[in-house]
């Protein structure tokens, strides 16, 4: 990660890393948690519907050309 982003080697250990599936996919129900919670904090007026925020296309579309695997 040092290569590629730049940064020093202890600040990238002080991080909060994210896994990164191997297939693309994220979690839409840790998101939709989070938008919950910042509507209770008053930082969002109302959650967006996963169809508004989340496209899947590309990464179906990914997937097939690399297989299922993601690799």
């Amino acid at each position: 990660m040092v290569k590629h982003t730049g940064l020093e080697r202890d600040l990238l250990k002080q991080m909060c890393w994210q896994p990164i599936h191997n297939d693309g996919r994220v979690n839409l129900d840790t998101i939709v948690d989070y938008q919950n919670w910042a509507v209770k904090q008053g930082q969002l007026d109302k959650p967006a519907t996963i169809e508004q925020f989340w496209d899947p296309s590309y990464i179906d579309y990914a997937n097939k050309v690399l297989g299922s695997g993601g690799k």
